[in-house]
């Protein structure tokens, strides 16, 4: 009984693995597509306010509060009390690599790039920055959601096996 209860066991930890893989897989990308969001709001108010830096980014912090996203927003305008001590582009690749880790080398990357074109380049150069990250996000989201299915496949399928080999070699 305690050998089927066992085997029970470990097929549940390798099926309960699987799972959360999948579910890094969908969070992953729920935040893409948020940071794609945030990206085009960040657009949008510094073009139609052409409000200040920190202004655009407290709003955005403010917005993004219960997100995924909030911590990294929320983490460049508590730095921005050093801008000075500083750069901007430092500021911001702190930010990403603090908050945004999840997101994958691809997206940290080109979140990242951004903090070379804000705050210090023409308005035009900068939206146009904001505007081709947020299509890489959107990118990046697509291939994660056409990825799942075989992902779940997989990731299910592997470690059940494993599972199964396991239960074998301990009954």
């Amino acid at each position: 009984m305690r050998k089927m209860l066992g085997a029970a066991a470990i097929l549940l930890g390798c099926f309960l693995s699987a799972w959360c893989r999948i579910r890094a897989g969908r969070r992953r990308e729920a935040v893409l597509l948020l940071m794609r969001d945030s990206l085009t709001e960040f657009r949008r108010e510094l073009t139609d306010r052409r409000g200040g830096m920190r202004d655009i980014l407290t709003s955005l912090a403010g917005r993004n509060a219960r997100r995924e996203t909030g911590p990294f927003f929320d983490r460049i305008c508590a730095d921005m009390d050093e801008l000075g001590e500083k750069s901007f582009s430092e500021i911001w690749r702190s930010g990403v690599a603090g908050e945004l880790g999840m997101l994958g080398e691809e997206a940290v990357d080109t979140v990242g790039a951004l903090g070379d074109s804000l705050g210090g380049s023409e308005l035009a150069l900068q939206c146009e920055a904001l505007e081709n990250a947020a299509h890489e996000m959107e990118r990046l989201a697509r291939k994660e959601r056409e990825a799942l299915p075989g992902e779940r496949r997989m990731s299910f399928g592997l470690s059940l096996a494993a599972g199964a080999m396991l239960v074998i070699v301990l009954i």
